[in-house]
């Protein structure tokens, strides 16, 4: 055969391998991604009662009791319904693309001889167990070469299949775990204690507001408060652990969670020493490893891991945001702003600062008042200045509480204001200024309805307070 004629024969040659593959086989290939194809799987998947996944890294069991999806082996424990989901998702889109052999003998070419994968399942309609097994990806990495059957026999067809179910070779029992440590919401909570610095913190609804019952009896932050409960219902597993991890002691944080009557956790059992709360313990390990070894003068590195064990779940580790979102103090939780009182509530204001005369502002309708000096008589006070002091109280917000004790008399403040609200209630601030900080002491009822001084931290913004003469709020501003 001459050369030419070999050459224009190997380009049809060519040409015909090239629309075979690209005009039948690939568009074949393609139509898993578009979702066309015949189902691989039969069966009812939303009946599904059972699911066994087979890799290399193990097997993993998985079951529906009373409506949840349990993790039966290697461990028992809950499932994440929504892991669950994904894969039942991921088994209904799983097509039969096309037909490779009718009857294979050599499995090995497709990679089933010994599969990556190999998922068993049973259905509520079904009375065998069906299973499927994936193979290696076609030279295209368009689809997987698979085979099913009922029970432990395999139909000897192989077929292209979609990569639906690819993922499933790698995936460890931890990917189809809960690995939140409690599965209520936060709003199902109805008592916290948390003990951390070795401070206890007890945190307690009451009407749908949460409120501090220990170490202070006093309002709280409930922005801040709410976020910390919620921190708490979203403290979840990195990975469990099969034993107790070397070194781990002391606990750094002691949670206890008291959920509302009728509410319980979905891992709670007949058996559970806590039937409607839950105890969750977080530890700190604190690490030193070498580095620049060999150097004359090695450097020492302190690195921690982060642990938590429940009555609930075993043994995991945690990211440490979990343990710092709680190593909190008790102060940290109290209300930092003055905003608890009404404008119009306020009947009478008396001010006094050192080295200027006091003076008080007195209520005579909804926007008018008057202001008198000591022994002077009253003169009208502009309304819109009078407010503008209520404006600055109610806004203020302090850096950080401090304590609760007694204001000491040797205490000179920079400033003292006393609002005399209706029902004969009183309101005192005392304010010791500086330049750019200052501490304010504020008289105020507790739970109990005690009167108790609170000490707080504040920025600068009290010295505008501090400005407010008996000319500010009796004389017309200048105009310029």
């Amino acid at each position: 055969m001459k050369p030419k004629h070999l050459l224009i024969l190997l380009l049809l040659g060519g040409g015909l391998a090239t629309y075979i593959y690209f005009g039948i086989q690939k568009p074949a290939e393609r139509k898993s991604a578009d979702g066309s194809g015949v189902r691989a799987l039969v069966g009812d998947l939303d009946a599904l009662t059972k699911l066994q996944i087979e890799v290399k890294a193990g097997n993993i069991q998985v079951e529906k009791e009373n409506n949840l999806w349990w993790l039966t082996n290697p461990v028992k424990d809950l499932a994440s319904d929504s892991k669950v989901k994904n894969l039942i998702t991921a088994m209904e889109k799983f097509r039969k693309i096309k037909t490779i052999k009718e009857s294979a003998t050599d499995l090995e070419q497709f990679g089933l001889k010994d599969p990556k994968v190999k998922l068993s399942y049973k259905t509520a309609d079904r009375s065998e167990v069906y299973t499927a097994v994936v193979g290696a990806q076609n030279p295209a990495y368009t689809g997987s070469y698979a085979q099913s059957g009922s029970g432990a026999v395999l139909a000897p067809e192989v077929f292209l299949g979609g990569l639906d179910l690819d993922f499933l070779a790698t995936q460890r029992a931890d990917d189809f775990r809960e690995m939140k440590l409690l599965t209520l919401p936060p709003e199902n909570f109805e008592n916290v204690q948390i003990k951390a610095n070795g401070n206890p913190i007890i945190l307690k609804k009451v009407d749908g507001n949460w409120v501090m019952t220990a170490p202070y009896h006093l309002p709280v932050d409930p922005e801040f408060v709410r976020g910390q409960i919620e921190k708490i219902s979203l403290i979840r597993a990195n990975s469990f652990l099969e034993k107790a991890p070397t070194g781990v002691k002391d606990v750094a944080v002691r949670i206890n969670v008291a959920f509302q009557e009728g509410k319980s956790d979905l891992r709670t059992t007949k058996d559970d020493i806590r039937p409607n709360g839950s105890e969750i313990l977080l530890y700190k390990l604190q690490k030193s490893a070498v580095k620049k070894k060999g150097s004359p003068k090695a450097s020492v590195e302190e690195s921690s891991l982060y642990y938590s064990k429940s009555d609930k779940t075993s043994w995991a580790s945690i990211s440490h945001f979990h343990l710092e979102n709680l190593m909190k103090d008790p102060e940290d939780y109290i209300k930092k702003s003055f905003d608890d009182f009404l404008i119009s509530d306020v009947e009478k204001i008396s001010i006094s600062r050192p080295a200027s005369r006091d003076f008080q502002i007195l209520r005579k309708s909804a926007a008018d008042f008057e202001a008198s000096l000591a022994l002077n008589p009253p003169v009208a006070a502009r309304a819109p200045a009078v407010e503008d002091i209520l404006r600055q109280i109610r806004n203020l917000k302090a850096l950080k509480f401090l304590d609760q004790k007694p204001r000491s008399a040797a205490l000179k403040p920079s400033l003292t204001i006393r609002l005399h609200m209706k029902g004969n209630e009183t309101r005192n601030y005392v304010f010791e200024l500086k330049k750019d900080i200052g501490e304010v002491w504020t008289q105020t009822k507790n739970l109990d309805g005690q009167l108790v001084w609170l000490r707080y931290l504040t920025t600068s913004d009290p010295i505008k307070l501090a400005s407010f003469d008996f000319d500010y709020v009796t004389k017309e501003p200048k105009r310029e």
